[in-house]
């Protein structure tokens, strides 16, 4: 029991767990859902990304993105944003989904269809001046003007642009998130998502209109998406959304305060916890170890509080809150009813097994390549050397069969292959995983390494690891 944590009484420790085995579906958050102010966790780079002056936001899948973009284009929740980080501007700024996903949404009635899309791409309309017909649309208050017409009229022109923005009277910022959904093919994407990059550029000299596109870690990694004079600005400026080790604990517990009856957080983990969450992490440590023990079983299998995100992390040793969160909830729905607490080691092993068939699962909804990749892979164990990797894809003709694959929301390829810059074409698979942070090369030994929370799912072995899932029969 951690130091000045009181005994588990049976009410208390059931509650705690019930809030507990709700918190893994309590990230996860579509383009345009709705976000629940009263439940958001201001974490510090949360508190970057979302001032309107920082244009561009990247992260990977389960971090964050659609979650503060969906926080910013509502109204409670976006002034709940501006009061967590004192933010005047944000708190008086107007938010709107510029684009959303592929089939727009109901809550977002300026973005652009994909019909639309592809009719201005069609009239060989400027990839800015597109965005641009997005942004007049929504400043005067036209939603059902097609953007064509909106074009056509000469607004998306640079003075008449100009004039536009000028007389805007109040802080406006579109919000642009998923735009790997805006097309099927890298080209287009790619495209598009450089008009964007372009209007959010020429907006920086305007105090009152400002874009903020959240994008993905690969999109960002490509060369050819900046390739535009200044473009370097945004680069540079960029805000990568993370999350530290201490913030997960902070989100986790503040979740739970939310869900249990007052009573029982006063009696079992306010004693433990500072009146302001993410302060110290001391503290976070003393109530998670009293909510799930102190080690993962006996001494040698090191601290609960460490061993959870070192065995979610990527390869940055980057936890996403979505995974942490599915961890902790499913270890609360393993844990045996008489283990004295709300979880233990053993229901925490199943937590990180179900987060990693999480994480790989998303993966596969935003990479559709990487089943046929990870498959591939399957029963290969790590570290080895690359050759090991790019021989396995190149026996199975994996590259052929991904390229062969009907393209659904997203483009079917990762876009190291589309681009055609890798020394092969599997070796071009291997630089995407190592984009996404899935796949590292350990400079040290010059072996290829999978961390965890990907390698238990993808079935691929690690001597002394957590055990692989095993293929269900």
């Amino acid at each position: 029991m951690s130091v000045g944590a009181p005994p588990w009484d049976n009410a208390s420790l059931m509650a705690v767990r019930e809030a507990l085995k709700g918190c893994e579906s309590s990230y996860d958050h579509e383009p345009g859902a709705h976000v629940d102010p009263e439940r958001m966790y201001a974490s510090a780079m949360q508190g970057i990304a979302a001032a309107v002056d920082r244009p561009l936001v990247v992260g990977g899948r389960g971090t964050g993105k659609s979650y503060l973009a969906n926080a910013l284009c509502g109204e409670k929740s976006r002034r709940r944003l501006a009061d967590a980080y004192n933010n005047m501007s944000l708190g008086r700024a107007r938010c709107f989904f510029g684009f959303v996903n592929r089939l727009g949404a109901a809550n977002a009635p300026f973005a652009p269809t994909a019909g639309e899309l592809e009719d201005m791409l069609a009239m060989r309309v400027a990839p800015d001046h597109i965005w641009r017909a997005v942004l007049c649309r929504y400043l005067r208050n036209r939603p059902a003007s097609p953007l064509a017409e909106v074009h056509q009229s000469g607004e998306t022109h640079d003075a008449a642009f100009q004039a536009v923005v000028l007389q805007t009277s109040r802080q406006v910022v579109m919000v642009c998130d998923a735009l790997d959904r805006s097309a099927t093919n890298w080209s287009v994407v790619r495209k598009l998502s450089r008009g964007l990059m372009q209007l959010a550029l020429d907006l920086r000299g305007f105090k009152r209109v400002n874009v903020k596109v959240f994008l993905r870690r690969d999109q960002f990694e490509d060369n050819a998406l900046f390739d535009f004079p200044d473009a370097s600005k945004l680069r540079t400026g960029a805000v990568d959304l993370h999350w530290e080790h201490d913030e997960l604990y902070g989100l986790l517990f503040k979740w739970i305060r939310a869900e249990i009856p007052k009573r029982y957080w006063a009696r079992s983990i306010a004693p433990l916890i500072p009146d302001r969450p993410g302060t110290n992490s001391d503290r976070h440590r003393a109530a998670f170890e009293h909510m799930a023990g102190e080690r993962m079983g006996y001494a040698k299998r090191g601290f609960t509080y460490t061993w959870v995100p070192r065995h979610l992390a990527d390869t940055t040793d980057r936890v996403s809150p979505r995974s942490f969160l599915v961890a902790i909830g499913r270890a609360a729905t393993a844990t045996r009813n008489d283990a004295g607490r709300p979880i233990d080691y053993r229901g925490i092993h199943e937590g990180v097994r179900a987060a990693s068939q999480t994480r790989v699962d998303e993966l596969k909804e935003d990479h559709p390549w990487i089943r046929t990749v990870l498959d591939d892979l399957e029963g290969l164990v790590v570290p080895c050397p690359a050759r090991e990797l790019t021989a396995r894809w190149r026996s199975r003709q994996t590259v052929s069969r991904i390229r062969a694959s009907e393209p659904d929301d997203v483009p079917v390829d990762p876009i190291t292959l589309a681009s055609g810059t890798s020394a092969s074409d599997e070796q071009a698979l291997l630089d995407a995983l190592v984009t996404l942070r899935v796949a590292e090369l350990r400079k040290a030994t010059n072996k290829i390494n999978v961390p965890d929370v990907y390698r238990v799912a993808a079935k691929i072995g690690r001597r002394g690891g957590v055990p692989p899932l095993r293929r269900r029969h």
